[in-house]
């Protein structure tokens, strides 16, 4: 990400800057409509779940889903974060 933000900056193209915001930004959008736990995705999931059977999941279980899946995102942040420090240090 740096090296491609540093890039795009020293080419001075505000249209390629541009066009890097938005290929961000839909890159993120996607990533929080994945069906994980914790994301928007998840929510459009349990909604329809709960529309085919016609009942609240119980909360314990939305709970415990939504801590499953705020972990998974956790431990991927922190692993390419690792990754991102190694390449900055080799």
């Amino acid at each position: 990400m740096y090296k491609v933000t540093s890039q795009v900056r020293e080419s001075g193209s505000m249209t390629t800057l541009l066009y890097l915001v938005a290929m961000l930004s839909v890159n993120i959008g996607i990533f929080n409509l994945l069906p994980i736990p914790g994301l928007d995705g998840y929510q459009a999931i349990l909604s329809l779940i709960e529309g085919i059977i016609h009942r609240e999941v119980p909360v314990k279980v939305k709970y415990a889903l939504q801590v499953l899946g705020l972990a998974l995102v956790f431990g991927l942040m922190i692993a390419v974060t690792y990754q991102d420090l190694l390449r900055l240090f080799k």
